[in-house]
């Protein structure tokens, strides 16, 4: 069965070198490597042409975002095994073949790389995906030692920038990714569709990336944050059922005031505003639910992780979401 590998670049010429060297020298090589390009302006279509003729481009005019770049390359390839890496990686020699060989596992849907930090590769950047119970996300380990991460474990979900999923646990017409979240929080949400349909998402710790870290997002911050928080909304209102939903509402709400409010007089003005401004295109955005036999509510339960060092009134909310969820998921099984 097929493998191809797949990244998304947006004027990121000044990794691509980098990441694609690591990719064409691997053994055993990928069937395929494309680079989505979203229209960029410096010079890396043409560095992909001249360099690396073995890879294919594919050429976006404008900036299409992350999830639906990924989602047009998928269906331009027929391989069973693809693997997304960020255009800001370099892969170990082994990445590929140990991520295949994690999904090759009974169950497994997806499996997540160990993505190590530039300025010290002992470090974690990501070790997969992990949610608390108000369906925010994190990545699990980061700045930890990989040493502590060197297990085979079930996760929530697989991080993005360097993961391989199967096309057999995509539903028939189903894309990889959520195209309306643009950027930022796609692989959470792949994550909490692949559990909800049977499919286990798992750590390879074996398959390495040294990662540079939102080498292209940070270059737009504002946009970044507002992406975040009103994905955040419009993810909860995918796999929440209504009852749930109109429950846990004014919680959310009281918490996103809160936060939007404290980061505009302590902190950061612009990831206040970034907060303040995604709610009303978070829940006002048209969002089709997801139709699957097990809950959403059940992910959430199953897979909660409790953040240290957050708000009093966060763990207050955290209390009062984990009695809604419970309660809703009772009821569910009735």
């Amino acid at each position: 069965m097929k493998t191809v590998v797949i990244t998304v670049n947006y004027n990121g010429r000044e990794y691509l070198t980098g990441c694609l060297r690591s990719l064409v020298s691997m053994q055993p090589e990928a069937d395929e490597i494309i680079v989505v390009d979203n229209g960029s302006e410096d010079g890396s279509v043409e560095l992909v042409r001249t360099e690396f003729p073995e890879v294919r481009v594919i050429r976006m005019d404008r900036n299409i975002g992350f999830a639906r770049a990924n989602n047009i390359a998928v269906k331009e390839t027929d391989a069973e095994f693809i693997a997304l890496i960020n255009n800001d990686c370099v892969a170990s020699s082994n990445w590929l073949s140990t991520l295949r060989s994690a999904c090759m596992l009974p169950g497994v849907g997806a499996a997540s790389s160990s993505m190590r930090m530039v300025q010290n590769p002992d470090l974690i950047d990501s070790a997969g995906g992990m949610i608390d119970l108000l369906g925010f996300a994190m990545d699990r380990g980061r700045g930890k030692p990989a040493v502590e991460n060197d297990s085979n474990l079930d996760i929530a979900y697989p991080c993005g920038g360097a993961m391989m999923i199967r096309r057999s646990a995509l539903r028939t017409e189903e894309n990889l990714f959520f195209e309306e979240l643009f950027m930022y929080g796609e692989d959470m949400e792949l994550g909490w569709r692949l559990w909800r349909d049977g499919w286990k998402v798992v750590y390879e710790p074996e398959s390495v990336v040294i990662h540079e870290g939102s080498a292209s997002s940070r270059k737009i911050p504002f946009r970044r944050d507002f992406m975040i928080n009103r994905n955040h909304w419009l993810i909860l209102r995918r796999h929440f059922s209504n009852h749930t939903l109109i429950r846990v509402l004014p919680w959310f709400l009281l918490l996103q005031f809160h936060r939007g409010i404290w980061h505009l007089l302590k902190v950061d003005p612009k990831l206040s505003m970034a907060i303040l401004f995604s709610i009303f295109p978070g829940l006002l955005r048209k969002v089709k639910p997801c139709e699957y036999a097990v809950p959403g509510e059940a992910y959430i339960l199953n897979f909660a992780t409790h953040f240290e060092g957050r708000s009093r009134l966060y763990y207050l909310v955290e209390k009062k979401i984990s009695r809604i969820l419970n309660s809703s998921f009772r009821i569910m099984q009735h």
